[in-house]
């Protein structure tokens, strides 16, 4: 007979008290019963943070919508971007005057092997603090850089005028050149004729 078998053989002619018993039973109910509570509370809360996401995800159709401040028209303002996973973007803000507005854009650009990619939120905000040339309805012509809003409606030559342009915050010198059919060129180092 082996060692284990011998224990075996010994043990089991004892019998434990009918209060031990008891006393086991109810650890083990207990023991169920605190198991059943962690996975009921595990579920619930799994419930709350899977279900909350995929609902919003599902309101937002998994687009990026965080709030941002951006210059808008020489003014900061908060605005709401939202980013698609194809790279556009639509800027919803509300202007001094209370009114809301929404502008869209984005796109592709080409990564370094000349594959097309959807912009990053860093080319979107980028592109959000580009300078802008505005024709008013009653035909002025403004440029808008962050806190910089310029009337430059009776500065045209030759259909064009030059503007230079700086952004306070960060020294950086702009070069921008409006066209009097209502577009415009700029760059860091020189004008565009």
């Amino acid at each position: 007979m082996t060692e284990k078998e011998q224990y075996k053989a010994a043990f089991s002619a004892l019998r434990p008290s009918d209060g031990l018993n008891l006393e086991v039973e109810h650890m083990a109910n207990l023991r169920k019963k605190n198991i059943i509570k962690a996975t009921a509370t595990a579920l619930a809360v799994s419930l709350l943070v899977f279900g909350g996401s995929g609902a919003a995800y599902a309101a937002n159709l998994g687009n990026i919508q965080r709030t941002v401040q951006v210059w808008m028209n020489g003014d900061q303002t908060d605005a709401s971007l939202e980013i698609s996973g194809d790279g556009t973007y639509s800027l919803t803000f509300v202007d001094v005057d209370g009114v809301e507005h929404t502008r869209g854009g984005g796109g592709k650009a080409f990564d370094i092997f000349g594959n097309e990619v959807p912009l990053t939120e860093e080319q979107i905000m980028q592109q959000l603090q580009m300078p802008e040339v505005i024709t008013s309805k009653d035909g002025r012509v403004m440029v808008y850089y962050f806190d910089q809003a310029i009337d430059i409606t009776d500065n045209f030559k030759n259909g064009k005028c030059h503007v230079q342009l700086t952004n306070a915050a960060t020294g950086e010198t702009v070069y921008l050149t409006a066209y009097d059919n209502g577009g415009y060129a700029f760059n860091t180092s020189k004008y565009i004729d």
